[in-house]
């Protein structure tokens, strides 16, 4: 049976679980599906904030970490049944968080900034997964990025490491039947540790664990119904593009676009895995999808 890789944005996890949840149980009916989550929204720029008061010598960061804390588990307390489950993992990450920050303000280590940086989508994970086995009425694993992908380079921005990805991944998932949730943002190097894949990088955790999977595509889960050819909020004539090659896709990127980073489409690129961007807001519009020319021309065509 294929995989499906689709990931949700801080936006969709957010303001819309219950949504985002039904759209991957609609899913996980006829295939194996991993899903990417970002962090909640807002905690990613908390988080940096705090790494920077750290890196500055602050030591009284236990209000912005008890908020932190306190916006999930009122999120988890939500949940009933799972609440208790949840708060066992946020206590644990907290802790995790707290030592981060303690050894970026001792040391500056950049890998203890990733750490730091990476608790968001660590935190969010195992909320959308709880939100995820009430809507799918059957068990869904988290597991960890580092687990499953590989990266090398600078702990604050690393490179995809695609053939690595697929031998760790592929290890790990052998015999899992899904649906599995993912913390997107960063990934692991050769010994495990996290390393980040760049501001945005959730979307490159997506495409990095489709490619490495042969997933038939992987869906990009957002607040717009796909790529236009401009900024639609400062252009009101602004056209949606129904299908873009991956070359034209990158170029948008690059040119300031919102919808998917240009780091995103390499992976895909190279495994020719496609890419459907998608509105969690609005699931019926037929949204982009991004592929290799002639699959495009194909779309554009019908």
């Amino acid at each position: 049976m294929s995989w499906r890789v689709l990931k949700f944005g801080g936006t969709s996890v957010t303001a819309a679980p219950l949504a985002a949840a039904g759209i991957v149980a609609a899913a996980a009916r006829e295939r194996r599906v991993a899903v990417v989550v970002s962090a909640l929204a807002g905690v990613t720029d908390r988080l940096v904030a705090l790494v920077g008061r750290a890196r500055a010598g602050a030591a009284d960061l236990d209000d912005d970490l008890a908020a932190i804390g306190e916006l999930h588990r009122e999120r988890a307390r939500r949940l009933n049944g799972a609440a208790a489950l949840c708060r066992s993992r946020f206590e644990s990450e907290l802790r995790s968080l707290r030592a981060a920050l303690a050894e970026v303000r001792e040391t500056g280590s950049p890998h203890a900034i990733a750490r730091a940086l990476a608790a968001g989508e660590r935190l969010s994970a195992p909320l959308f997964a709880a939100t995820l086995e009430a809507v799918a009425g059957r068990p869904v694993e988290v597991i960890d990025a580092t687990e499953l992908l590989v990266a090398a380079g600078s702990p604050e921005e690393a490179a995809p490491q695609l053939e690595a990805t697929r031998q760790r991944s592929r290890l790990r998932l052998a015999g899992c039947l899904g649906p599995v949730v993912v913390p997107g943002f960063y990934a692991g190097a050769g010994d495990g540790a996290p390393l980040l894949l760049g501001r945005g990088g959730s979307d490159t955790s997506a495409t990095l664990l489709g490619a490495a999977l042969a997933a038939d595509r992987v869906e990009i889960w957002t607040d717009v119904d796909g790529a236009y050819d401009r900024d639609p909020r400062r252009f009101p004539e602004a056209r949606l593009c129904p299908a873009l090659d991956f070359a034209a896709a990158e170029a948008l990127a690059r040119s300031g676009a919102k919808v998917l980073h240009a780091q995103a489409i390499a992976p895909a690129r190279a495994a020719g895995t496609p890419i459907h961007l998608r509105n969690t807001f609005r699931p019926e519009a037929p949204g982009t999808v991004v592929g290799p020319r002639e699959a495009v021309a194909v779309r554009k065509a019908a």
